[in-house]
């Protein structure tokens, strides 16, 4: 993190340090400080997102629930149909006990990924590089719902139950998938 503070301390208006420092922060967990950084990052680039999902996954890991909902309405009141603040409030709404909304928002986005590959995407790219299979098991498994002959959704869920050392529940999902 110093050769990334020594770049934003050179270009203060540098959004991307800003960014990978704040990820260099988070990782030491220097929460506060991560969390200046990445509202630096969206403050210099208001269009940048991804800076805006690492500080709501920072919220989630320190537990400051209502932050991470806050920053997750403001992305969809800007962009309704955004696929990966849906992902995420879906989980949020599972983790706080609100499996209906939960569940209806996840088979929402299950329909969508038949036409929209991007949307598979983009939980691996999350949930996968983060280890975080659990909350991979809880989207997909909801978004099934409303797409369960989709081949690209049962793999990865095999894959997250394989990772989380659950071979029977990889197995039932692998076995879902369609060749080609």
């Amino acid at each position: 993190s110093r050769v990334y503070q020594k770049l934003v301390d050179h270009f203060p208006e540098w959004y991307v340090g800003h960014y990978f420092l704040g990820k260099a922060h988070a990782e030491q967990g220097k929460f506060a400080a991560a969390e200046i950084e990445f509202k630096k990052t969206f403050e210099l680039n208001p269009k940048v997102e991804e800076p805006r999902f690492e500080l709501i996954d920072l919220y989630m890991t320190q537990q400051k629930d209502k932050d991470a909902y806050r920053l997750l309405n403001d992305i969809l009141i800007k962009d309704p149909q955004n696929i990966r603040a849906g992902i995420v409030l879906g989980h949020y709404y599972h983790t706080i006990g609100r499996l209906n909304e939960s569940r209806e928002r996840l088979r929402n986005i299950g329909e969508r990924s038949t036409s929209d590959p991007e949307i598979v995407k983009s939980i691996i790219e999350f949930y996968f590089n983060k280890k975080k299979y659990d909350a991979a098991i809880i989207i997909l498994k909801g978004m099934q719902d409303g797409a369960s002959d989709n081949s690209d959704i049962s793999y990865l869920t095999g894959v997250a139950f394989d990772k989380k050392g659950n071979p029977e529940q990889a197995i039932k999902f692998l076995k879902r998938v369609k060749p080609g």
